[in-house]
């Protein structure tokens, strides 16, 4: 069975909202993660997003068992019925069973917050990803697709065009050769890598990698910064 777990960030409580949701195998190793941002909700409101996009993610990926873990006490047991739900709330949860009856077999548990670290530095890149908002509707359904990260066991080969690519970012390709750089958005790209997905954000220069998390630097974005300045230079001296 899968783990999964989720956390929204706001900033302030009511604001910009930050979800984030990432997904352990059953030997515990990350396999999926995942960043969003929306304009304007409460707490709860970023609970609930971010619980929506776990099992979508989830969904989208193929998981059919799943192991649901969030710090909000609040959504864990409206969802489990133990608690009303509010009218304002009765949207989100509807959702969240509507996404639950894809599984053969899913939970939802508190955990409490120390131990929903990596779930909560996902929400909080989330909120960083309002630097690159849509400029038009298209660019937003399509920034919408790609909030969810791509899961890595497909087929898909790197070809010619993408290798510079994947070079620049310090991820070569795997035995499997299984790796992909997806653009996400105007300034983000999600790496797929040995059945892990991390998005990087090149304008605030965060990324969802383990790594990043701990460190709040990694290979991803040290590579990209020297991609960047390289192509300002470029830029300036263009006979070069």
């Amino acid at each position: 069975m899968h783990t999964g777990y989720f956390d929204g960030a706001t900033n302030p409580n009511p604001g910009e909202l930050g979800l984030g949701a990432c997904i352990l195998d059953c030997k515990g190793d990350e396999v999926l993660a995942t960043s969003s941002y929306r304009p304007y909700g409460t707490n709860n409101e970023a609970e609930y997003l971010s619980l929506i996009l776990l099992l979508k993610m989830a969904k989208k990926a193929g998981i059919k068992e799943l192991e649901c873990y969030g710090d909000s006490k609040l959504i864990i047991n409206q969802v489990n019925g133990v608690f009303n739900v509010s009218d304002k709330f009765r949207p989100y949860h509807s959702e969240v069973l509507s996404l639950a009856r894809f599984f053969d077999a899913i939970t939802f548990k508190w955990v409490k917050r120390d131990l929903n670290t990596r779930a909560d530095a996902l929400s909080k890149a989330g909120l960083s990803l309002k630097y690159n908002k849509p400029k038009s509707a298209s660019d937003a359904n399509l920034r919408r697709e790609n909030e969810t990260c791509i899961p890595a066991s497909s087929d898909e080969r790197i070809d010619d065009k993408h290798t510079s690519s994947v070079g620049f970012l310090g991820v070569q390709p795997s035995k499997t050769g299984k790796v992909r750089v997806i653009p996400n958005g105007n300034a983000g790209l999600v790496i797929v890598e040995d059945g892990h997905a991390y998005s990087l954000n090149l304008s605030t220069m965060q990324c969802t990698c383990q790594a990043f998390t701990a460190e709040k630097s990694c290979l991803h974005t040290v590579e990209a910064k020297k991609l960047l300045r390289q192509s300002a230079k470029k830029v300036a001296n263009p006979n070069r």
